[in-house]
């Protein structure tokens, strides 16, 4: 089952919580659950894990509160910090990309800061720094280029 998007009515959503659903990940039998926030799928991955006792972790990717002053929708930071604490509170674990978003977290009491735990993502900055940078790795690069550009022209 699923709804038209209300921004944009050619994307369609789902709850994820058809029977179908359900009886795969109960086959399965997964040691967790991982689910994004905020999405709409989140509430049926949420549902699932209650109904078979499966830990749930919750990775947090867009912070709508930040987003919302910039549409002049200020009223609406109640009832979506209301929402992302409830949602939240319902995981075991919540994932955040960034030290201000766990803070932010912290104040508006979403989870206790012991359920909060930060998900690095993008470039590791220790291992692809440039002091490794080496001009022969360039080189080869560049011919490995050079190789797929012919290859797609033939």
């Amino acid at each position: 089952f699923s709804f038209p998007c209300p921004l944009y009515q050619n994307v369609p959503l789902s709850l994820a919580l058809s029977p179908r659903i359900f009886s795969a990940v109960s086959k399965f039998k997964p040691d967790i659950i991982h689910a994004t926030s905020p999405g709409v799928m989140v509430f049926g991955a949420l549902a699932i894990a209650k109904m078979i006792s499966v830990p749930m972790v919750m990775s947090y990717h867009t912070h709508l509160p930040a987003y919302l002053p910039g549409y002049n929708l200020n009223w609406l930071l109640g009832p979506t910090w209301g929402l992302i604490r409830c949602l939240h509170r319902s995981a075991d674990l919540t994932l955040v990309p960034s030290v201000a978003i766990a803070e932010d977290f912290e104040t508006a009491k979403v989870v206790p800061a012991n359920r909060v735990r930060l998900w690095n993502k993008g470039v590791d900055s220790e291992s692809f720094h440039p002091k490794f940078r080496r001009h022969e790795m360039r080189i080869k690069l560049r011919y490995l280029l050079l190789l797929q550009i012919q290859q797609g022209k033939s």
